[in-house]
């Protein structure tokens, strides 16, 4: 069965089972590096707010035999989880000084996403672009978030500079960023690990023993890899370290920092990212297929030749 087949058989099911006034319909977007993602948006007539889920991943699971009612099962079991029971005041947007609180910004890879950046305000940063958005909530189930478009800051009269500016101030208290070790991390996951992930930032002193890797993202490990523009984080993250340290874009959430002293060379570097790109990470989460450098007396992040004051 082809793909969109499948999506409107998902479609024609979920309609059938959805009760008060509830409909499941069709959703395409174009989402990070020019990726076309297409889900069900299940809507309700008592609010305006409605998840998308997107089918990519169930129609994997549909190849290897799972049936059809499983799968909308499932995706009613997950709507139950991530719905919001409350609507969003369109008209807030209409203000500058109504979202100015709540504005935050993200990273994305310039090249691959040309047509975008043509419609949405942003910053360059290397080969990367800073872009913005409002975050509308957050909590344990995930984040809204609205993209900010060119016509907002037209209808706000703010220019890019100005979002930048707030979203600097905005970041430190909305999603603050986390530096960690990666052994910890490691060992939490593998359920080893009893104590609560350390957040290196917050340390009164350095850690004694020097780490291998350390994982640096944001408080919700969501857009985290957007931590390489905040303020002062990367010359915190240098005297955490100690020296001039590797940044490895593992994906748009995160970064892995290498300490120089303990890292392979730049070639090896950036063949590891390569083959993690390719075969770990999916294709709307991919930043860039090669590492950065931050040098730690001169604060500057770089890539190759190009420089980038922080």
């Amino acid at each position: 069965m082809e793909y969109k087949k499948f999506v409107c058989m998902v479609e024609e099911k979920l309609n059938l089972k959805l009760e008060g006034g509830m409909k499941a319909s069709k959703y395409s977007v174009v989402k990070n590096n020019g990726m076309e993602k297409t889900g069900m948006i299940l809507e309700s007539d008592e609010y305006n707010i409605a998840p998308a889920i997107y089918l990519e991943e169930f129609f994997e699971q549909y190849q290897k035999g799972m049936s059809i009612d499983r799968i909308v099962n499932e995706i009613l079991e997950f709507y139950e989880k991530v719905k919001v029971e409350e609507d969003y005041d369109v008209s807030q947007l209409s203000l500058y000084e109504n979202v100015k609180k709540k504005i935050a910004f993200k990273l994305v890879n310039t090249e691959k996403n040309q047509q975008m950046l043509k419609e949405v305000p942003h910053i360059p940063l290397l080969d990367l672009s800073i872009v913005f958005y409002i975050l509308v909530d957050v909590d344990e189930k995930g984040s809204a978030t609205i993209q900010i478009r060119n016509e907002h800051i037209e209808n706000w009269n703010v220019n890019v500079e100005q979002l930048y500016k707030d979203a600097k101030l905005n970041v430190k208290c909305l999603i603050p960023a986390r530096l960690m070790c990666m052994q910890h991390v490691i060992e939490k996951l593998c359920d080893i690990s009893k104590g609560k992930e350390k957040d290196l930032l917050k340390a009164k002193f350095p850690p004694e023993n020097k780490e291998f890797m350390y994982i640096l993202t944001n408080s919700i490990h969501q857009f985290g890899a957007a931590v390489l523009a905040y303020p002062n984080i990367l010359e915190m993250a240098s005297r955490i370290i100690g020296e001039d340290f590797y940044l490895l874009p593992s994906s748009i959430h995160e970064v892995i920092l290498i300490p120089k002293s303990k890292s392979p060379d730049l070639k090896d570097l950036n063949e590891m990212i390569n083959e993690v790109n390719e075969t770990q990470v999916q294709e709307e989460e991919v930043l860039s297929d090669h590492a950065y450098y931050y040098e730690k007396n001169t604060h500057t992040l770089m890539m190759g030749k190009c420089l980038s004051e922080i």
